[in-house]
């Protein structure tokens, strides 16, 4: 269908495939939230990407202000690397990766009600650390643990997620903070290429 008569259909009333399948999507507020987490934590993956690298375009268009795409996984790749992150965020960014995902392209209408999400969500260190693997002390229990409800695949995504957005919220203000000194280095850098003794 051209885009011509997808635009008449829209203006007579009448909806295409597309169109039904926006609708549902954005109707199912789980699926959004579950592509759209993923959205916030790679804007500040890309700030604290930014932190330790030359303020050049380059680096805009990698970290995702500029014209170039580049994989939310390789973004995560990259600042594990550059020991930006540990271990156990790098994992769960790519859980949350695979889980935004299965919300933007699977066809089943709640993806958090799929085993294999209930179990991506319940690997989510802190959540796990939290809700899952906390044992409950029945000599001296905690107020909070009294009666609480087991939490859904949902809940401990949303737990997951902000845990990492508030860790990396904090790492770009800590690297912000040094960035002054790596700019300093790059200079230094660069001076020291310059001088470089003539000759091979």
């Amino acid at each position: 269908m051209s885009e011509m008569a997808a635009c008449d259909g829209q203006r007579n009333g009448t909806t295409t495939l597309q169109d039904t399948d926006l609708i549902e999507l954005i109707n199912n507020k789980r699926r959004v939230e579950g592509i759209l987490s993923v959205c916030t934590l790679e804007h500040k993956l890309g700030m604290l990407l930014e932190c330790v690298m030359i303020d050049d375009t380059i680096v805009t268009d990698f970290t995702g202000n500029g014209r170039r795409f580049v994989p939310f996984s390789r973004k995560v790749e990259l600042a594990y690397a550059l020991g930006l992150i540990p271990k156990d965020v790098r994992d769960d960014l790519d859980r949350i990766g695979e889980i935004r995902n299965k919300c933007a392209h699977d066809e089943k209408k709640e993806p958090f009600n799929e085993s294999d999400v209930r179990e991506k969500c319940e690997s989510l260190s802190n959540a796990k650390k939290e809700f899952i693997d906390k044992p409950d002390d029945i000599d001296h229990p905690k107020p909070d643990s009294i009666d609480r409800p087991k939490p859904d695949a949902m809940d401990l995504f949303r737990y997951g997620v902000t845990r990492i957005a508030n860790f990396l919220s904090n790492e770009v203000k800590v690297r912000a903070n040094t960035k002054g000194e790596f700019l300093k280095e790059l200079e230094s850098l660069q001076s020291r290429y310059e001088h470089m003794p003539r000759g091979i």
